[in-house]
């Protein structure tokens, strides 16, 4: 387990508060995401780094499940031994963001953004 996991702050990374409403952590995602995409940022070596830190916050935060569990960490200060962790590694975050259709929706409306800005995307 990544220990990572209890010292990130998804909120402070997406610029948000601890009450946000799903369609806020929608949009902090969907504008820092159009920022940080290594696409955008050609020759910025940290660009691609903070594209996967703000979907991982993403990812976690909009995921009604996973958010209880990290504000429940994040609350009871509780590490790797104690309580029931933060069982969720990076590669689940992402997976979970792409098989969920609640959460996978802002990847359209982020292709199609990218479509405007002259950004072509090959679906893999």
């Amino acid at each position: 387990m990544n220990r990572e996991f209890y010292t990130k702050d998804y909120y402070r990374i997406l610029g948000i508060g601890r009450e946000a409403s799903p369609e806020e952590i929608k949009k902090a995602f969907r504008q820092l995401a159009l920022q940080c995409h290594p696409d955008r940022n050609p020759g910025d070596p940290h660009a691609e780094e903070r594209f996967k830190e703000v979907s991982e916050a993403y990812g976690v935060l909009i995921d009604p499940e996973k958010r209880q569990n990290y504000d429940f960490i994040r609350e009871r200060g509780l590490g790797r031994s104690a309580g029931p962790g933060f069982r969720y590694t990076q590669e689940d975050i992402f997976g979970d963001m792409f098989r969920n259709p609640g959460s996978s929706d802002i990847f359209s409306e982020l292709n199609r953004e990218f479509d405007r800005m002259g950004f072509r995307f090959d679906p893999q």
